[in-house]
C-alpha cells in the first residue's frame, strides 16, 4: 500500500538491495555448500537424510503468508509495523550463523543439527523477507516501484547464483567457519540499518474479509494446489543434480542411495557450486525467456512450455553420454525449472489481483504453497532413494529411477492448472506488445 507522506530515498533502495543479496548468499550457501561440508566432517552423504535436512530447512518459507498477517495486523507503535519483523529476526538469523561452528562442535548428529539451524536461520531470513516485501510495497511510489524491485530481485539472484561459487573460492584463503561468521555478521549489520527507514502510521486492513474470501473462494484452492504441485521438484534440482553429476566425474564414490569421498583432501566445493552456477545460469535464462512470452503471448502456453522442457531434460539425465554432455544437461533442467517459475508468477500476480488491499498476503499465500511443496518434494524424494535402494543397489538404477518417477509426479502440475479457468490469469490487453 502505497505512502505518499514518506520520502522515498535512494539510500532505501541500496539497503533493501543489500538484504536480498545477503539472503540470496545465505540461501545458496545451505544449498550448495553444506551438503559438501557433511560429505567432508562424515565421509559419506546419505540421499535420503540429506533430503530430509534440506526439507525441515524449507518449512520457515512454507508459512511465509503467517508472517504477512503478523506484519500486516501487528505493529510496535514508534517502531512501526515492518521494521521490528526485519531487524529482529534477521539479527536472530545472523547470530544462528555466527554460531554454526560452535554448535557443529557439540557431540550428536550432524544433519540433526544442522537441519535445526538451518530451520532457525531460515526462520529469520523468512521473516525479514515477507516484512521487506510489505515495507516496499508501503513506502516506495508506484512510479519507482518497478525498478526497486528489479534491483532487490536482481541482487537476491546475484546472491543466489554467485554465492555458491564465491563461497567455495574464499575458501581457498578462508576458513569455512571463518565464512559463517562473515555471513552472520553481515545479515546483523545490513537488517539492522533497516532502523533508518522511515514508515507510514499502521493503516487499518479488513484482514479478516480478505482473508475469508481468499480462503473460501473455491476457485482459489485450484490455483493454491498448482502452486503447491509446481515447485515440487525445486529443491532435488539443486541438491541432487550436482550430486549426480559429481559421481559421473568420479569425484565422489557412490554406494547405493549414499555417496562417500574417495581421497581425503579433495576439495567438491568448487565443482559442485560451478555445476549448480551452471543449473542457475539457465535457471535465469528461461525466467526472462519464460516471464516475456508470458507477457507478450499466452500465460497458458508458456506454462506448458516450462513443464515440457522441465520433464524433458529429467529424461535426458538417463541418457548415457560423455561427462561433458550432462553440463549442458543441467543448464536444460535451469531453464527448465526457471521458465516454469516466471509462469508461475505471472500467473499467481494476476490472480492475486483481484484482492487489491492484500495482494501481496494472496501472492505469498500461494508462494507458501509453493514452498510446502518444494519440502514435500524433498520427503518424497527421500523416501524414493530408500525404495528404490531397496530395489537394487546400483546408483544408475536408482538415480534412473528416481530421473524417471520426478518426470511423472512433475506432469501433476500442468493437469491441475488446466483446471484453472484462463480468464482468471491471461493478461487481455498485451500492453507490452
Amino acid at each position: 500500500m502505497e505512502n505518499n507522506e514518506i520520502e522515498y530515498k535512494n539510500i532505501y533502495t541500496v539497503i533493501f538491495s543489500s538484504f536480498y543479496l545477503v539472503q540470496g548468499v545465505s540461501m545458496s550457501i545451505f544449498g550448495v555448500i553444506i551438503p559438501i561440508y557433511l560429505l567432508t566432517i562424515l565421509g559419506t552423504l546419505d540421499m535420503t537424510n540429506i533430503a530430509n535436512l534440506a526439507s525441515v530447512v524449507m518449512i520457515p518459507w512454507a508459512v511465509k503468508f503467517l508472517f504477512g498477517i503478523l506484519g500486516d495486523k501487528i505493529g510496535f507503535k514508534e517502531f512501526g509495523r515492518r521494521r521490528p519483523w526485519i531487524i529482529i529476526p534477521g539479527i536472530f538469523a545472523g547470530i544462528i550463523w555466527i554460531c554454526i561452528p560452535l554448535l557443529l562442535t557439540i557431540e550428536g548428529n550432524a544433519y540433526f543439527i544442522l537441519a535445526l539451524v538451518g530451520l532457525f536461520a531460515n526462520l529469520g531470513v523468512a521473516m525479514g523477507d515477507t516484512a521487506t516485501d510489505g515495507l516496499i510495497l508501503d513506502i516506495c511510489p508506484k512510479q519507482q516501484l518497478g525498478r526497486t524491485q528489479g534491483f532487490c530481485w536482481g541482487f537476491r539472484s546475484v546472491g543466489a547464483i554467485a554465492g555458491g561459487p564465491l563461497t567455495a573460492l574464499l575458501m581457498r584463503v578462508l576458513n569455512i567457519d571463518i565464512i559463517f561468521i562473515i555471513v552472520g555478521a553481515l545479515l546483523v549489520v545490513i537488517t539492522s540499518l533497516m532502523i533508518i527507514i522511515k514508515e507510514p502510521s499502521t493503516p487499518k486492513i479488513r484482514i479478516g474479509e480478505n482473508l475469508k474470501m481468499m480462503v473460501f473462494t473455491k476457485k482459489n484452492w485450484k490455483v493454491f494446489t498448482y502452486a503447491l504441485f509446481d515447485a515440487v521438484l525445486d529443491g532435488f534440482i539443486m541438491l541432487f543434480i550436482a550430486l549426480f553429476i559429481l559421481i559421473q566425474l568420479g569425484l565422489v564414490d557412490p554406494a547405493g542411495a549414499s555417496i562417500a569421498i574417495l581421497q581425503e583432501d579433495i576439495n567438491l566445493y568448487i565443482p559442485q557450486a560451478n555445476i549448480n552456477l551452471l543449473v542457475s545460469i539457465g535457471i535465469v535464462i528461461g525466467a526472462i525467456i519464460g516471464g516475456r512470452f508470458a507477457d507478450l503471448k499466452s500465460r497458458r502456453i508458456s506454462v506448458y512450455i516450462g513443464y515440457t522442457i522441465c520433464i524433458g531434460s529429467f529424461l535426458l539425465m538417463l541418457i548415457n553420454v560423455v561427462v561433458w554432455l550432462y553440463f549442458i544437461f543441467a543448464v536444460i533442467i535451469g531453464v527448465g525449472s526457471g521458465w516454469r517459475s516466471a509462469s508461475y508468477s505471472a500467473v499467481m500476480g494476476q490472480v492475486a489481483k483481484q484482492y487489491p488491499e492484500m495482494d501481496s498476503t494472496f501472492f505469498s499465500l500461494g508462494n507458501s504453497f509453493a514452498n510446502t511443496g518444494t519440502a514435500m518434494g524433498l520427503f518424497i524424494t527421500g523416501a524414493m532413494f530408500s525404495v528404490f535402494e531397496g530395489f537394487s543397489t546400483n546408483y544408475l538404477v536408482i538415480f534412473g529411477s528416481m530421473f524417471i518417477f520426478i518426470a511423472l509426479l512433475q506432469c501433476i502440475g500442468p493437469l491441475i492448472f488446466s483446471t484453472i479457468k484462463p480468464i482468471e490469469y491471461e493478461y487481455k490487453d498485451k500492453e507490452f506488445k
